[in-house]
């Protein structure tokens, strides 16, 4: 029986001693639980059909952090990466995510809606960009003359 026993044993306390797991390396960084190296090929994240971004249901007692790709595309959730945190599952962004948001101001107009330059032409703006100096500012300090 004790034949039997120590195998088992060596074979427990090898993990308890390096915890952390390599898939395509064997030496897995200590930083890592779980490191995951290929040179050309990824990582696969379960594909999940999420029902709702508060579905709980459908992946109970979900873990803080959980990352999953959502399948479902109906009015209450989109496909896309999301995880579990506060609740609800919040969705990674992706490209084209967001909207647009409104065209900005140019300088003139920005200019035009100071008090007091409401309906001046363009003239008085490009005037009113040169410094107090006037259009070359002050001479400079003269350089060393040449021998």
């Amino acid at each position: 029986m004790k034949n039997r026993l120590l195998p088992l044993f060596v074979v427990l306390a090898s993990y308890s001693a390096y915890s952390q797991v390599g898939v395509g390396t064997k030496t897995p960084h200590s930083s890592a639980q779980l490191d995951v190296s290929a040179q050309n090929k990824g990582v696969l994240i379960p594909n999940v059909p999420l029902t709702s971004l508060t579905d709980n249901v459908t992946i109970k007692n979900a873990k803080e952090s959980l990352l999953v790709f959502n399948t479902t595309n109906n009015s209450l959730i989109t496909p896309g990466y999301y995880y579990w945190y506060d609740n609800r599952w919040n969705r990674i962004a992706a490209a084209g995510d967001g909207t647009t948001g409104k065209d900005g101001k140019s300088a003139y107009e920005v200019w035009t809606e100071i008090p007091g330059n409401e309906g001046k032409p363009v003239t008085d703006f490009i005037n009113s960009l040169k410094g107090d100096k006037g259009d070359k500012g002050e001479v400079g300090i003269a350089g060393m003359s040449g021998t």
